[in-house]
């Protein structure tokens, strides 16, 4: 056992300096991983020896495994790597295996790019994405039925939305507070009882969805300051 922790450990540490070695050769900041990363340890590694970058050059990587190893407060976590690197990451989960986003799995990834989540997913956690300053737009994929408390609450970037048609239920100030929200797209049709009350976006963008004529459909305001949504035809 302590053969194959300490093989393990070489492996990870290999990666990093090769990555780093051909960054260097190259005399250039290398934005995408060649193949997906398969532990949130190699992905941390990795990331450690990455240069300091902007939003406009953030790194896309490809991470696939089956546990985010949990909230962006927990070590060995998925969001904590991310957290303390302070590299600005678009992030794609496509080829993980992951029933859900947990409660504060990306909480103040303040360098978190973009999130492309699983098809498998099923629910976004409370806050899961809270505090994302980075994010710009977002995709909920279909098999996502609900859309927790404050899920994306704070995401200040955040300028288009789209739900995917096995949205069902939306939380609590699940957008609220998304000052640069533009543009919300609905590709399925949420009841008034599961589509809270309680500041899920800004402005009355719930009000004119459940409004007559509302329902699927894209709905646009003319101005970040603007707090009237208008389906668009």
């Amino acid at each position: 056992m302590k053969k194959n922790v300490t093989l393990f450990g070489l492996a990870v540490l290999v990666t990093a300096i090769v990555f780093g070695f051909a960054a260097c050769k190259n005399g250039t900041t290398p934005t995408s991983t060649p193949t997906p990363f398969t532990s949130i340890a190699e992905f941390k590694a990795w990331l450690a020896v990455q240069s300091a970058n902007t939003a406009a050059t953030a790194y896309t990587v490809k991470l696939n495994v089956s546990s985010l190893s949990g909230d962006s407060e927990t070590a060995g976590s998925v969001g904590k790597a991310i957290k303390d690197s302070g590299k600005f990451v678009n992030l794609d989960l496509s080829g993980s295996n992951l029933p859900s986003i947990g409660n504060n799995a990306f909480s103040s990834c303040e360098s978190l790019t973009s999130i492309t989540i699983p098809s498998g997913v099923t629910s976004i956690g409370i806050s899961a994405f809270d505090n994302c300053d980075s994010l710009t737009s977002v995709t909920i994929p279909s098999g996502v039925t609900r859309i927790e408390a404050s899920a994306f609450v704070f995401c200040r970037s955040l300028a288009s939305v789209t739900i995917g048609s096995g949205v069902t239920s939306i939380g609590n100030y699940a957008f609220d507070e998304c000052d640069s929200l533009t543009s919300v797209t609905f590709q399925g049709t949420i009841a008034e009882a599961n589509f809270s009350s309680t500041e899920p976006f800004p402005g009355d963008l719930r009000a004119t969805y459940l409004a007559t004529g509302g329902g699927v459909g894209t709905y646009t305001r003319s101005s970040t300051s603007s707090t009237t949504w208008t389906k668009q035809l």
